[in-house]
Order: C-alpha cells, then structure tokens, then sequence
C-alpha cells in the first residue's frame, strides 16, 4: 500500500511537469514562427567566430568516444560551457556542478565537499556512484571508490572549456563507478591560452590566486595552470551524537592545484597534481571530549581534525589513423592518492590511505560515415594500496582477534617523546590486483531520421564471475526540432578495498562482495527551434539496483565475527524520476535556464532477525536521506557597455532522515536543526574595464564580484554515520571580489 501511494504521488508530480513541457512547447513553436521569419536577419549579425561557438555547443563526445550532436547521443547529457563559468560565476568545480539538473552536493564529518550525488541517490561520503573524467580519463581511487576533495576544490576552473555530464548508466564505455552517472571536464585548446592571471579574495578570509599561459609553435602545443587557495574558514557549529558536545570551529581551508598538458601531432600527455586540506567535525561525526591527555589515554583526542588529501593524475595517449575513418588510440592513465586523517599538534597521523591505478587501455573507431559507427576496446587496470592506523598499537593477529589495531587512542600520537609511531598496524593490508574488461558499442541509421544503438562491456573482477553490462537505444529525429530517445543500460560498482578488505574491531570487510548494479531505462523529448534560441527537455528514468553493498551488525553476529558490523550485499533500491531542462534567449542579450529534478526511491531491505532467524523484507523510501526534489533557475544578462549580471538560485527539498537503519544498531540522535528545504542562490557581477571606460588597452582587464548565499539561509545535511541526525552542510553568506588580467 505504501508503494502504491508513492507512485500515486509521483505520477501526479508527472503530470504537472507535462502539461508544463507542452505548454512551453506550445508558446515555443510561436515564437519559432516569428524566428523562422527572421533567422537570415538573425544570423548575419554573428560573425564566423560566433557561428563557429554556436555549432560547438551542440557538440559532444562523452557518450560515444566520439563527436556528435546532443540529439545523436546515447545519453541524458546536460553540458556547463565556458559562458556559463564566466557569466554565472564559481570558486570551485563544486559551485559550477550545483546548478546541473539533479546534481546535489554534500560530505560529511569525515571528508567534506567529497561527495556528488545525482538523481536523488547517494552513498555516505564517497562519491562513489558517480565516475569523474579529464578529457575523457578517468579520475580514480580504487581504495575508497570515491575520494575526490583535491580535485574538486582545486582543480583551476580557468583551464575547463566546457563539462559534459551523462544522467544514468555509463558502465560499457567506463566501467566501474559510471553507475548513476558520468562527469566530463573538458579542458581548452592545448597552446591556445594566453598569459592571464586571477587573484580573488573576500569572506571567511578567503585568498584564492592562478595563473595560466599557453605555448604553441608548429606542432608542439603546452599550456600551463596553477591555483593556490587559503582560507580561515566559515563557522561550523554542531553537537555530536556520542558526547552531546556542542563546539564551534572555523572550516579551514588550504591547498593548490597544478595542472600540465602537452600535445605533439598525435600524442597528448596530460598531468594533474593537487592537494587539499580541510578542516572538519571527525568520523564518526564525534567532537573530541578532552582539555588535558593523562597518560596515554587519547581516547577523545581529535581536537582541530584536518582532512588531507593528495591528488597525482597522469594520461598519456596517442593515436592512430589507419585508414580514413579508422583510427586506434592507445592511453595509459595514473591515479595515485593518499588521504591522512591528522589532528593539530599530533607527531603523527590518525589513519593514512594510500591507492593507486595504472589503467592500460587501447580502443579503436570506426566512422561508418552517415550510416553510423563502431568503437571497440579493452582495459586493464591493476590497483594496489593499503591503509594504516597510526593512532593504535599493533598487536598479532589470533584467530579470536583476525586484525592487528589494538583499537583507537592505544598510542598516544601527542607524546613527543614517543614521536611517531614505529609500527603502525594495517587496517587494510596491502593489496595488489588485476582488472580486465572489453567492450563495444555501434550505432547504425536505418533511415536519415532512425538510429539504433546497442553495446555492451565484458568485465572481471577478482573473487566474482566474469559479468556483462549492456546497452540499447532507439533515437529519433522527427524533425530538425525535435528528438526522441528510448534507451536502457546497465552499470556496475565494484567493492572498494576498504569495503572488501578492511579489518579492525568495529567492521570488516568481505572479499567476496559481488558488484552492485543497476539498470536504467529513460524516455527522453528534446526540442530546439531553429533559431536556438529556445530549447527543452524532458526525460522519464527507471532504475533498479541490486547486490546493495552495505554495512550490516545482523550479518557481524550471522557469520560469528569477532566485530560490530560487516559488509555484504542486501536488498534492492527502485526509484524514479523526471528531469526538465529549458534553455530561453527571449531577447538580444538576455539568457534564461531552469531545472526541474523529481525523484521518489524505495529500498526493499532484507534483514534477518536476530531472535526468529527469519528474513524479514523492510520497505523504506529515500532511506539516503538525499533531497528528492530540486529547482534552478538563472538569467545572464549582458549590457552594452561591458557589464554582465548573472543570477542563479538552487532550491533543494527539506529532508526527513531515517532515525536507525535496519542493518545498523546505531541511533541517530536528534540534536542539530533538521534537513529543511532552502534556497542557495548566487550573483555574479562582471566587468569588463576596457569596454566600460572605452579604453582598448584594458579590454583585457576585468572585475567580478560573486555572492554565494545571498539569502544566508541555514544549510543542513545527514550524517551518513548515523550517530547524529544532521550537520551544517555550506556556509552562511559570502561576497568575494576577483580581478583577472589576460595579457598580450
């Protein structure tokens, strides 16, 4: 009954949001009428440089390897151009991801502004269900899944020239973690950039310096960037759910960003290496309860927790052309990471992680010309690492204690006379192990207007069965307007090492947890006149999940472990949801855009009872505790004299969390403010000096002043932890001014 009245709520949801797409496809086909008649008028006030520009945004290459229309795709893509950075506005990546369709974004006690959920759907604080790219390369980390903080707070945004971003599936071309959805950050034009420097300060002490130059002579292309970030931080003020103590510290902020490329003929190598540094609340969202440490208890030691993460990227490729149309392109791609767990006036770290992939792959296309394409590829990925725990003595494993960490606080890593610790136990061993995968997709046009499409990828993973993920889709151009895409794929998510391998007194992991996956089918409508000046989208989507990898105290007493909870794969999640998208120029000038993402989900969890030894089937909706429902709305507009204004507003809906999941013995506690529904909503003033003043030496010269949550409201998101509902998620009102200077 409960699962009848959810569908009933949201097909009524539905509804509304269709007469909504009709009617706007209604008055757009009116207005395409008037711009039909004057299109000639229209198009001859852009010059070849702007026509250009406008072509190249219905370009993307994301879905297939290759380059094609956004109609053509095998995907729901949504795509953030380099306008849109500079008319709306961003510090980071995170600012620029916030406004896409159904992107929500948030992090924990642990690991703050880590995590990207899309479509209502998240894992604690991994951002592990959705697989970021640079230049179609996969951003990994095989230990955790999903650690992306310095990346996606110290990436330089000067060097992105557009991001493209799939709704769903992305498995047979990605693999692993291109689950609910892939990101693309697509960089500018190797050689292209010229001198500029950004310096930008404002709240919360903020300090944020960059600089990038490109170089090009003949075929040898390089181009630089590099970003440093300072800030004291905003107030964070919460009670913790272990010791009920309420504290106050400044979220600290620190890092860098250095970014390479270089291109010769057909050979591009590319680098990235940051660091970042947070600080934050501590896992599992305790305050530390202590003034003075008496011997060699450091119980509640974690005073001024910072969370330190190293990022070192690399991809060097090179390609082929065989014959005309026929290309083979070769890439070999390092990830390296290392995240620490450290404490202010500590001799040595809480925990250090340490990951790294060397991915080998070679795919190959095939351009069929008009009738369609092939690719065909395969992979191998080898990953290794470990993660200690400096914080505990080691100690031999016994068959009644399987793991080496005495337990926290057991060395004392203030005591300067002990300095760091000589031994420290592993609470994930070393590692090291092999992945394979191949895949092929094709696609192939019956007729101008019908394109059929179909893939799939053949993957392994260590200790499961070889598994196979597909792809279908049917699109049509009805007209040049107007287009239509049935498509249905699958994904999967490998366990993560620490999920398959970790082993110390509260979890441990399982090495034989199967991939979770999913399938999706989405419906998806688009319409764009043809004077682009209007543009819409409407997509329906359907996931099932299965092999849920989680954490479960039930299945720790089922096996006899001699620790609280264990990793295992229970149950199933279905959701659904609508996505609309619309794109408006009503006038010379004035651009507009909103979003609309509704989502119902539903877990089907299976949880043997400790006391009937029964299964017993819970159904719980957005047992995630992620807002289902979200609104955004922007306009741009450009004066004549070099000033722009650009406007955005986020609304996310309020949150009520489940209090204690079925497969945990932890309560949340209600303590800080709940999850209520708010608005972020952003300005970007931007000047151009030399055309302001008329003054052709300056037009290089420009000043923007951004504000982040004009409204100031009170952000609030889960503990994925479950020891206290909630934590303040993004801080209070910000103005921060920025002066750019390309020079000659």
């Amino acid at each position: 009954m409960n699962l009848f009245i959810i569908k009933i709520n949201f097909f009524n949801k539905i509804n509304i949001l269709l007469g909504l797409f009709f009617l706007l496809f209604q008055c757009s086909s009116f207005a395409q009428t008037t711009a039909q008649d004057s299109l000639k008028n229209q198009l001859y006030k852009f010059s070849l440089d702007e026509l250009t520009r406008l072509d190249n945004q219905n370009l993307v290459t994301t879905a297939s390897k290759k380059s094609e229309r956004i109609e053509d795709a095998p995907s729901v893509i949504s795509v953030i151009y380099k306008n849109d950075i500079e008319n709306y506005g961003a510090t980071t990546i995170l600012d620029l991801l916030r406004r896409v369709t159904g992107i929500y974004v948030s992090g924990s006690g642990l690991i703050p502004d880590n995590m990207i959920a899309l479509r209502g759907d998240a894992t604690v604080h991994y951002s592990n269900r959705v697989l970021i790219l640079l230049d179609g390369r996969p951003i990994r980390d095989n230990n955790s899944g999903g650690l992306r903080m310095a990346f996606n707070l110290m990436y330089p945004i000067e060097r992105i020239e557009r991001i493209e971003i799939i709704h769903g599936a992305g498995s047979v071309l990605y693999g692993t973690g291109a689950y609910l959805g892939v990101i693309n950050i697509i960089t500018k034009t190797t050689g292209e950039d010229p001198l500029s420097a950004k310096l930008q300060g404002g709240s919360f002490g903020r300090l944020q310096a960059s600089v990038a130059k490109g170089f090009r002579k003949d075929d040898f292309r390089v181009s630089l960037a590099a970003q440093i970030i300072q800030e004291k931080g905003w107030e964070f003020t919460a009670t913790d759910g272990i010791f009920e103590t309420t504290r106050t510290i400044d979220m600290l902020e620190n890092g860098y960003g250095l970014n390479a490329e270089l291109e010769y003929k057909n050979f591009k190598l590319q680098a990235y290496h940051g660091k970042s540094t947070q600080r934050a609340m501590y896992f599992p969202g305790a305050w530390s309860a202590f003034d003075v440490i008496e011997g060699n208890d450091t119980t509640f030691m974690y005073k001024d927790y910072n969370a330190v993460h190293n990022l070192t990227f690399a991809d060097a490729g090179y390609k082929i052309d065989i014959l005309k149309g026929w290309s083979l392109n070769a890439n070999v791609t390092l990830n390296h990471n290392i995240f620490r767990e450290t404490a202010e006036d500590a001799f040595d770290d809480i925990a250090v992680t340490t990951s790294t992939d060397v991915l080998g792959e070679l795919f190959s296309l095939i351009d069929l010309g008009k009738k369609g394409t092939f690719v065909v590829g395969g992979l191998i990925n080898q990953t290794s690492g470990q993660q200690t725990f400096p914080v505990s003595l080691k100690q031999e494993k016994t068959e009644g204690q399987p793991f080496e960490a005495v337990g926290f606080g057991s060395f004392n890593i203030y005591n300067s006379n002990l300095g760091k610790n000589p031994a420290p136990p592993f609470i994930v061993e070393p590692y090291n192990e092999m992945y394979y995968s191949f895949y092929a997709q094709a696609d192939y046009r019956i007729i101008p207007q019908l394109k059929l499409v179909a893939g799939g990828q053949f993957n392994k993973a260590p200790s499961v069965d070889i598994d196979f993920v597909p792809r279908l889709g049917i699109i049509a151009n009805i007209s040049e307007e107007f287009t239509a895409k049935f498509l249905h794929s699958e994904a999967f998510r490998n366990g993560s090492a620490i999920e398959r391998f970790i082993r110390v007194n509260f979890v441990f992991g399982n090495e034989n947890l199967l991939p979770e996956k999913i399938r999706t089918t989405e419906l998806n409508f688009s319409f764009k006149d043809i004077s682009k000046r209007f543009s819409s989208s409407l997509t329906y989507y359907y996931n099932n999940q299965q092999n849920l990898i989680v954490r479960s105290a039930q299945a720790a007493q089922d096996e006899n472990l001699p620790t609280f909870e264990y990793f295992i794969n229970s149950g199933s999640r279905k959701s659904q949801g609508i996505e609309l998208e619309i794109g408006y120029s009503p006038i010379e000038r004035l651009d507009l855009t909103a979003s609309i993402n509704i989502n119902d989900s539903f877990d089907e969890l299976n949880v043997r009872s400790p006391f009937s030894g029964q299964d017993t089937v819970y159904v719980a909706q957005n047992i995630q505790a992620v807002p289902q429902s979200n609104a955004k709305i922007g306009f741009n507009y450009r004066f004549r004299n070099g000033i722009s204004l650009g406007v955005f507003d986020c609304f996310w809906s309020g949150v009520t969390p489940v209090s204690q999941s079925p497969y945990r013995n932890t309560v949340a506690k209600s303590l800080n403010p709940p999850i209520q529904s708010y608005h972020r909503l952003t300005a970007n003033l931007n000047v151009n000096v030399g055309e302001l003043f008329d003054i052709i030496s300056l037009n290089k010269l420009n000043f923007s002043v951004y504000g982040d949550n004009l409204l100031n409201e009170q952000m609030m998101m889960v503990e994925p932890q479950n020891n206290v509902n909630t934590l303040p998620a993004y801080s209070g009102r910000a103005i921060y001014g920025t002066v750019r200077y390309a020079f000659r």
